[in-house]
């Protein structure tokens, strides 16, 4: 699978879908499963390659303002959400993170769910017969990103740096709720 097929399977089965993830996730296995167990591998290559291009702290913050909290695991699974939504979307936002706004509903942010993307390979290879360290040993992963996380100290600082993003996305109810846990 070389690049441009990745992108052309992420987008029929992001099309076919229609913006859903579980249904996203589901047309994607059943096209990695008809390639077998080299093409789940390729696909995961690529994937993880994707992903390591959106290692920066203005998709970091983006992820922040757009669901209200962020953790390692929460950022992972936005980054893997973020390659499922095409290479139109994931090009403009490596560029500029403010793209989010041009595109994303507000009321579509509690359905981002990138955690089936990033689980989809390995169950899909143990699926197609293969066993789970086998997967691990034949996927590439590439070198962690290191980059500076310097938080506003408060909203304004947010609204200043990402006012595009802070305009439509900033919930503060939603960040006092999670943030008080």
């Amino acid at each position: 699978m070389n690049q441009e097929e990745f992108w052309s399977l992420v987008e029929t089965s992001r099309q076919a879908a229609g913006g859903d993830c579980e249904a996203q996730a589901v047309a994607l296995r059943t096209a990695l499963l008809k390639g077998g167990k080299d093409q789940i591998v390729a696909f995961a290559n690529h994937l993880n390659g994707r992903i390591s291009e959106l290692m920066s702290f203005d998709l970091l913050a983006a992820s922040f303002i757009i669901q209200s909290y962020t953790s390692d695991d929460a950022f992972a699974d936005f980054q893997a959400w973020l390659v499922m939504q095409g290479r139109e979307r994931f090009e403009a936002a490596l560029k500029d993170v403010s793209s989010f706004a041009q595109w994303l509903k507000r009321e579509d942010v509690e359905g981002i769910d990138g955690r089936v993307f990033v689980t989809l390979a390995p169950t899909t290879y143990q699926e197609a017969g293969g066993k789970e360290d086998e997967f691990y040993d034949r996927v590439a992963f590439p070198d962690e990103v290191d980059f500076e996380i310097v938080w506003p100290e408060d909203k304004s600082g947010f609204e200043s740096r990402w006012p595009a993003l802070y305009r439509k996305f900033w919930n503060q109810e939603r960040v006092n709720e999670l943030h008080q846990e």
